[in-house]
């Protein structure tokens, strides 16, 4: 796509693309998984194929995107990853939320779900969703969508499961104009967010952009995923940095959160997926 053809997208068309992206691709995780359920009831045999897409539309996943042109830059959240950006003022940095994480702590995303459905008392119960899900907006997650007679059989159905959809995959959008101080976006899954404040994260970034920065965690960090993934990993840079910190900043500390074996690890602590961008 050329250049200018990027900067005459409005930002209408591109909240509407984007929304009907998201849709799009829920459509896709949901409808051939549903189909595959469908076929099962009418007294087909589950094969393989049919497992695989029905147990990839029953797990969930949160997503954020971020479009960035010339003038503005808009973002899409289904879920609570979050977007943070990094603005330079004077001799200080200030953390901007672009997101809004859309969980229990959301009061616009604890009213939608409750006007969606009147009457039900127990729709979010204990900060989550049925009492079970944390984020109010997901792509699959199909168990929260659709209905019961569909999940008889292949999951166990929730207590007051009444009238699904209780989630949904459409994105909240939103914009903001990039001014002369803005220097980075930081994109990351909750499992950053849980363990370090925005004001930190931005501190952290703007740390690494400073020559004299010590990078020792990040390189620790990488020897040990070299040394297990049996290959050679990237140099240090802003995302590891950040994910050192968010593992507890110090070497012992760290190592010992990333020996716990799969299975048991999120007992400790939940996955992390960093993405730094810097502008310029």
């Amino acid at each position: 796509m050329e250049h200018e053809t990027v900067q005459s997208i409005t930002l209408p068309v591109v909240e509407a693309c984007l929304t009907s992206s998201f849709n799009a691709l829920e459509d896709h995780i949901s409808s051939q998984a549903l189909s595959d359920v469908k076929l099962i009831m009418q007294g087909h045999s589950m094969t393989p194929d049919m497992k695989e897409r029905i147990m990839r539309a029953i797990e969930g996943a949160c997503v954020t995107l971020a479009m960035v042109q010339t003038d503005a830059i808009s973002v899409a959240t289904t879920g609570d990853c979050r977007v943070v950006l990094g603005r330079e003022v004077g001799q200080s940095w200030q953390a901007l939320p672009l997101s809004v994480d859309q969980n229990a702590m959301n009061g616009n995303e604890v009213e939608r779900l409750k006007m969606a459905h009147p009457g039900e008392d127990n729709i979010v119960l204990n900060g989550r969703v049925l009492g079970s899900l944390m984020p109010f907006r997901t792509f699959g997650d199909v168990d929260f969508k659709w209905d019961a007679k569909y999940l008889e059989g292949i999951v166990p159905v929730w207590p007051n499961y009444k009238t699904p959809p209780y989630i949904t995959a459409a994105p909240v959008v939103t914009h903001h104009e990039i001014t002369a101080g803005d220097r980075f976006l930081v994109i990351a899954s909750d499992g950053l967010w849980e363990r370090i404040s925005n004001e930190d994260v931005v501190n952290i970034v703007a740390n690494t952009l400073k020559e004299e920065t010590d990078l020792h965690g990040s390189f620790s960090l990488l020897k040990y995923f070299g040394k297990k993934g049996g290959a050679k990993c990237c140099p240090p840079n802003a995302a590891t940095q950040l994910l050192w910190h968010a593992l507890g900043g110090a070497d012992e500390e760290v190592m010992k959160l990333l020996e716990v074996p799969p299975g048991y690890s999120r007992m400790v602590r939940d996955d992390i997926t960093i993405i730094v961008v810097f502008f310029n």
